[in-house]
């Protein structure tokens, strides 16, 4: 379900894949936990999956990287755009920067680089 609405979504995680259209509301975080997760799906599944999680995790991991990181010095986080709730009545808490995106974000090309240490 994951994969068909991230794809369908140009790999742009809403924040809630039942939220109405506007305002659209993404969540970088949640694609960047979604993208490791993957990578560790892939190991545990047969070679026909695998491909299926591998690219889709490296889909994912592009579209952060095109549209949503910020490698500037004047930045406190590499990914922007997390939310950490999705309540329109806390604005402050959707589309910031969160540490764990950066985290996992990170963890993520690790593992693809052949790295096996989970950080955590």
């Amino acid at each position: 379900m994951f994969i068909a609405n991230a794809s369908a979504n140009d790999w742009v995680i809403p924040i809630d894949f039942r939220q109405p259209e506007e305002p659209r509301l993404i969540d970088t975080t949640a694609a960047a936990i979604a993208a490791c997760g993957m990578i560790e799906i892939a190991k545990s599944v047969g070679e026909n999956e695998k491909k299926l999680y591998l690219k889709s995790a490296i889909r994912l991991l592009k579209t952060l990287d095109e549209r949503f990181c910020d490698y500037g010095l004047e930045e406190q986080s590499i990914l922007q755009m997390g939310s950490e709730a999705y309540r329109l009545e806390q604005p402050e808490k959707i589309h910031i920067p969160i540490i764990y995106g950066d985290y996992f974000f990170t963890e993520a090309i690790y593992k693809l680089k052949g790295f096996d240490m989970l950080f955590w």
